[in-house]
């Protein structure tokens, strides 16, 4: 569970540099070419969907932590996190011209 927290909290964040090197023009240029628009779609479409695994998973162990007494773990960071990828998807969305 410690490593898809983990990666579920790096996506977002890398997304988010990725859209402020690209602005600042701090990636060389990288984020014009065609491995740059891939990364950029990867992160768009994986940000959000591992947040949500990660909050089914949270949601799951306590379902079944509760069974065998084990202490709850809290839900609203993964919450946050979802609403933040979200966030960020609407951010690069709302960048786009078409």
């Amino acid at each position: 569970m410690g490593i898809l927290a983990i990666v579920a909290v790096l996506l977002p964040q890398l997304l988010l540099l990725l859209i402020l090197g690209g602005h600042f023009d701090l990636l060389g240029g990288w984020n014009h070419t065609e491995s740059g628009l891939q990364a950029l779609g990867a992160l768009f479409a994986a940000a959000p969907v591992i947040s949500l695994v990660w909050l089914v998973a949270l949601a799951v162990s306590n379902g079944l932590g509760r069974s065998r007494g084990r202490p709850r773990q809290p839900l609203w960071p993964a919450l946050l996190l979802l609403i933040q990828a979200i966030c960020v998807d609407l951010l690069v969305l709302s960048q786009l011209h078409l």
